[in-house]
């Protein structure tokens, strides 16, 4: 792994984010969500304690701050926040790794909509 790219500013990976929303890789909820789970982090952040590596590492206790920080967020929230922030930032190291990344939600087919038939 490029370590190169853990030492990158944590803002980057919003900035992929965006790219890859345009570039039409992800829907636009998904980056939308993904974007607003990164800004909540982001603002917590320390000078020193704000690259793409530090927060891979400490997404819980990022979350946990942030929680404690906003005593009005819940529980709930707070376990998506903690799972948008950690699928944006391996989506921008897989991105970095591999040419032919494609995100999770545009690379497996949808069973939404189908009808199942079942057989008698």
């Amino acid at each position: 792994m490029d370590l190169g790219m853990l030492n990158q500013p944590f803002r980057e990976v919003k900035a992929f984010v965006k790219r890859q929303a345009a570039l039409g890789k992800y829907k636009g909820a998904t980056a939308a969500n993904l974007e607003a789970a990164c800004t909540r982090i982001e603002g917590i952040l320390e000078a020193g304690k704000d690259t793409v590596g530090f927060v891979q590492e400490h997404v819980d206790e990022l979350v946990a701050r942030y929680g404690n920080l906003n005593p009005k967020v819940g529980k709930g929230s707070l376990d998506t926040y903690r799972a948008r922030l950690s699928r944006a930032v391996e989506d921008f190291i897989a991105h970095k790794t591999d040419p032919q990344w494609q995100p999770p939600s545009r690379s497996r087919s949808s069973t939404r909509g189908k009808v199942r038939r079942t057989s008698r």
